[in-house]
């Protein structure tokens, strides 16, 4: 289980991450702490070729700004979790995380400016086969439309990809 406390709602660099465990539910153990000062979001599991993966972006300070910088993962191995790495996705924001036969994939958005005119809509889909290195899956996003944030994806039995896009502001 992996949580966010903060202040508020809000970007804050009060922002913690905890992530607990427990084999039967009733009982908890205290696994990790994340700090880094800054506001963190979306945390994400994914279990991935016997690894379990953890992930995260890392934000701003400002309370009423929203500021993705970067999305980091942390890999548990031998009974804790690792030092938290970028995964070099600068500006975007993680939405969902999904293993397909050998592969990760992941949805994120285009941060930036997402609150401003000058905001340009950047949905993509981003590949990797060790967790760490994404790559795009296509030159152009997989949608550009204004508002086009949050997009959730599942493969069914024959492989197609089935997704979903959530449109906010103008795009509403």
């Amino acid at each position: 289980l992996a949580f966010r406390t903060a202040p508020t709602h809000f970007a804050s660099k009060k922002t913690k991450f905890y992530i607990l465990s427990s084999s039967d539910l009733q009982n908890w153990n205290y696994e990790k702490e994340f700090f880094c000062q800054s506001d963190m979001r979306e945390p994400r599991f994914l279990v991935y070729k016997d690894q379990l993966l953890f992930y995260y972006f890392i934000g701003g300070k400002r309370m009423f700004r929203f500021e993705p910088h970067q999305i980091m993962v942390s890999q548990f191995r031998e009974e804790k979790f690792s030092d938290s790495k970028s995964i070099g996705l600068d500006g975007y924001v993680c939405w969902r995380f999904k293993a397909h036969k050998d592969t990760i994939y992941l949805s994120a958005y285009y941060g930036v400016n997402l609150y401003n005119a000058s905001h340009a809509a950047d949905l993509r889909l981003f590949s990797s086969t060790d967790g760490y290195s994404f790559s795009k899956l296509s030159e152009k996003p997989q949608c550009d439309w204004t508002g086009a944030e949050e997009g959730e994806f599942e493969f069914d039995e024959e492989g197609n990809l089935w997704a979903t896009i959530r449109l906010e502001s103008d795009g509403a």
